[in-house]
């Protein structure tokens, strides 16, 4: 008889010890998927705060590089060069305030004042005055791009063309003393 109860009792050890099993296999996948699924929400909800944030930057920077190149299209210098673009003196002095202008900034890769069909009257790199860098068609879609808007605005990110790096093209129209459009102001801010 001994043997018998022996053999129950190791079938309901055996059947506990199944059903443990069981439990704590079903209680382990449980907590497993919870965990990780608050893991994972916490991952996300983390990732969408660092982007905001960085979004944020982003548009602080472009925003930065947009009042500047509006204080810069506003001097007396390059509204004066555009009302005289053959004037010598007129051109030194815009070219002397372009300089100025960036002095101390190390985010400028240019910083110019041009005509419509982008003759460039002023520059700070002195290789980039008094070329034109745009054919017709292009220089009039440009035009048209700038006279849509009332102030500064940026065009995305490029690639340089002289210097290859990226960098954030940021255009302002310059108005003359009746308030007219009369050129532009450009600048590319490194990104």
């Amino acid at each position: 008889m001994r043997s018998n109860s022996n053999k129950v009792g190791f079938r309901i050890a055996l059947l506990i010890g199944i059903v443990e099993i069981l439990a704590m296999t079903v209680l382990f996948l449980v907590m497993n998927g919870n965990l990780t699924k608050v893991l994972e929400d916490k991952a996300v909800r983390d990732m969408n705060v660092i982007a905001r944030d960085r979004a944020q930057m982003i548009e602080t920077y472009i925003s930065g590089c947009c009042d500047f190149l509006s204080g810069y299209s506003k001097t007396t210098e390059i509204r004066e060069v555009l009302a005289h673009p053959d004037d010598p003196a007129y051109i030194q002095a815009s070219r002397e305030q372009t300089k100025l202008f960036a002095q101390g900034e190390d985010n400028i890769e240019g910083l110019y004042a041009a005509q419509w069909d982008t003759y460039v009257l002023a520059h700070i790199n002195p290789d980039s005055v008094d070329k034109t860098f745009r054919d017709a068609d292009s220089a009039k879609k440009l035009e048209e791009m700038i006279r849509a808007h009332v102030g500064a605005f940026c065009t995305g990110i490029v690639m340089a063309p002289v210097t290859k790096k990226m960098v954030i093209p940021i255009y302002a129209p310059v108005y003359d003393d009746e308030g007219e459009m009369a050129g532009f102001a450009g600048g590319a801010f490194y990104t």
